[in-house]
């Protein structure tokens, strides 16, 4: 029974606790044309310029978190040629998006000419092709990713 009654004193503090914390990210992008849009993701052919982070939780949590506004510092960026519908397509987008890296993405699907550049640059018609720096990479790998990131001279602010 006494552990009951701490359970029942102690979760919803714990659940008051994760609502103070939660929040939600918007990315600000930017398609071919100049106009900038607001989203969770930034579509095919845009590219990511900012990034917003908003609390969501009650008003203390807002004060003590206020919107955090991240501007791409890096000179770093890449290009992706992707479809829609394309899980790999979105693991690196999700990855480069996290990594406050400008991701300007090639849409091939239906474009006989994006096609033909993508064969020409890759070989096939294999989606993702991501290009980063002087690297182009195929699908998604992590680790390779981060690499040419690095070697592109991308430097991870949450290493000292």
């Amino acid at each position: 029974m006494k552990y009951k009654l701490n359970l029942f004193i102690i979760l919803p503090l714990l659940v008051t606790s994760l609502n103070c914390m939660a929040a939600v990210s918007i990315v600000e992008c930017e398609d071919e044309q100049g106009n900038r849009t607001f989203q969770k993701t930034c579509p095919p052919g845009s590219t990511m310029i900012n990034q917003k982070r908003i609390a969501t939780g009650s008003k203390a949590a807002a004060e003590n978190d206020p919107v955090t506004f991240t501007t791409t510092s890096s000179s770093v960026s890449a290009t992706m040629y992707s479809i829609p519908e394309c899980s790999p397509c979105d693991a690196v987008r999700e990855l480069l998006q996290i990594k406050n890296i400008p991701l300007t993405e090639i849409n091939i699907e239906g474009d006989i000419i994006k096609q033909a550049e993508l064969t020409k640059l890759n070989g096939s018609l294999n989606v993702p092709v991501t290009l980063i720096g002087d690297k182009k990479l195929s699908g998604y790998n992590r680790t390779e990713i981060i690499s040419a990131l690095e070697a592109a001279g991308w430097k991870d602010p949450k290493k000292k």
